[in-house]
């Protein structure tokens, strides 16, 4: 298969039906063409840049495809190259997340490049670097002064760890809030409905009246003169 004529126009499709007296029916020929064209035109669009591929999608043909490719790349103004470079110099984080943020940013210098306007690591790491929040201030600052640069792949696993950090020390603690059990001393069901929880007893609970250890002594409880309606919970074991 020769690619370059699905992309010049000078292979061109074969009818998609044939048509004979009686009846018409698919063209194989044109079955072949189609699987070939669209070969090419998934090729194309796997080399670009994610913002790229939505751009051409829909292109249908490759012949299309590369004319569309050509108007946008082949005669770069240099409006355009500035417009792409101010873009990057006007790029912010904000609520994004860092892999969003600094993919945003490669996609614009990756589109430079396609023009001959290449971007340097060092140029990248500034644009990324000035449009973080101040939450990132203090590894800018470790950044920025590091002799070596930094490629797009070591930055963006810098900056991946720093907001990993920043996510878990938003994380608030848990707060346990006390709280006072008591019993009330006229229960309507049962005077000496006190329940208690007995380690030595093979009871989880039980009521005081019935417990083995404590049925031949007579128990007392303290409770407040100001209300005799109410008894504290001691929360005394036995």
């Amino acid at each position: 298969m020769k690619c370059i004529g699905y992309i010049n126009g000078k292979t061109n499709p074969e009818p998609e039906f044939i048509t004979t007296a009686d009846q018409s029916k698919d063209n194989p020929a044109y079955e072949d063409w189609f699987a070939n064209d669209q070969l090419i035109v998934s090729f194309l669009l796997a080399s670009m840049t994610e913002h790229d591929v939505v751009a051409f999608s829909s292109c249908d043909t490759a012949r299309k495809l590369w004319l569309a490719i050509q108007a946008k790349y082949a005669d770069p103004s240099r409006a355009h190259v500035m417009s792409l470079k101010n873009q990057l110099q006007r790029s912010r984080k904000g609520s994004q997340t860092v892999t969003k943020f600094m993919f945003q940013i490669k996609r614009v210098a990756d589109e430079l490049a396609v023009l001959d306007a290449t971007i340097s690591d060092d140029d990248i790491t500034l644009y990324v670097l000035n449009g973080l929040g101040s939450e990132y201030r203090d590894i800018a600052a470790s950044i920025r002064t590091r002799e070596k640069s930094f490629t797009f792949e070591e930055l963006h696993s810098h900056l991946i760890a720093h907001e990993e950090f920043l996510q878990k020390d938003d994380v608030p603690a848990d707060v346990a809030v006390p709280t006072t059990n008591f019993h009330q001393r006229n229960n309507p069901r049962n005077s000496w409905t006190w329940k208690l929880s007995s380690r030595r007893s093979s009871w989880t609970s039980h009521i005081a009246k019935y417990c083995p250890q404590i049925m031949q002594s007579n128990p007392t409880a303290h409770y407040a003169a100001a209300n005799p309606n109410w008894i504290l919970d001691s929360g005394a074991n036995h």
